[in-house]
């Protein structure tokens, strides 16, 4: 198993410091790819800064997807691992596995289980297309915002419908890719990655957490937990 990490920009530097020590703690085994790129040298007219930095991120996926072979977990540079990932693979018999959430917005792709082939590589390339399509299109690109999030994950619920492309299965987020609508359902003994985005974000980097009891204030001592034992120096904002 092999696990790719693409970023870029120093803000993110304490989370990927912390997230590789939590992979070669919890998957000793796997070969972890850490990209630190420049960013991108292009942007999109009329649309927020993110529609290019997430553009970016995925054509240096699909880079990857390219250089790699055998089962991939892509994984966004704002997560923790808490556990082996490598049974994922034991859940699913596609290429490709994304995690699904409750709510407005049907999934997340900041967590992506591979099996690497041909048709994943193809898809890749359908997949930076329609991504560019959209970002290209302001009108297009804003209303599925509202919907999704996020260009990225637009554009691969949109590539998903067609199911000749590969097979695609599903994961639950409260476990492989733990996000805001499912931070409280974490479980010590089963939640396998948690995505640190939003508040959980801004509580991991606080100075002191609220000491509410909640469970953004949980997760936030396991991360700062994890980055004293990494020797991480995060940042206060």
């Amino acid at each position: 198993m092999k696990i790719i990490v693409e970023y870029f920009g120093e803000d993110f530097r304490p989370f990927v410091d912390v997230l590789a020590y939590s992979i070669a703690r919890h998957c000793p085994t796997a070969d972890t790819f850490i990209y630190d790129d420049v960013g991108p040298d292009y942007k999109f007219d009329g649309v927020q800064a993110g529609v290019t930095h997430n553009t970016y991120k995925l054509e240096r996926w699909r880079d990857a997807v390219n250089e790699h072979d055998g089962e991939l977990v892509i994984l966004d540079a704002d997560t923790i691992v808490l556990g082996d990932l490598a049974p994922a693979f034991d859940l699913f018999d596609g290429d490709l596995a994304y995690t699904v959430r409750p709510g407005r917005i049907p999934l997340n792709g900041g967590a992506l289980y591979i099996r690497n082939s041909e048709s994943v590589r193809s898809f890749f390339d359908a997949w930076v297309a329609l991504n560019r399509s959209i970002a290209t299109d302001w009108q297009r690109c804003q209303s599925l915002l509202e919907g999704f999030g996020g260009v990225n994950q637009a554009s691969l619920w949109e590539l998903l419908q067609d199911q000749k492309l590969i097979k695609a299965d599903t994961l639950p987020c409260e476990i492989w890719n733990s996000v805001d609508q499912t931070w409280c359902r974490f479980s010590d003994d089963d939640t396998r990655v948690v995505h640190v985005k939003g508040r959980l974000r801004q509580r991991c980097l606080a100075d002191k957490l609220k000491g509410d009891g909640g469970c953004v204030d949980y997760l936030a001592r396991i991360w700062k937990t994890y980055a004293e034992q990494a020797g991480v120096n995060h940042v206060v904002i």
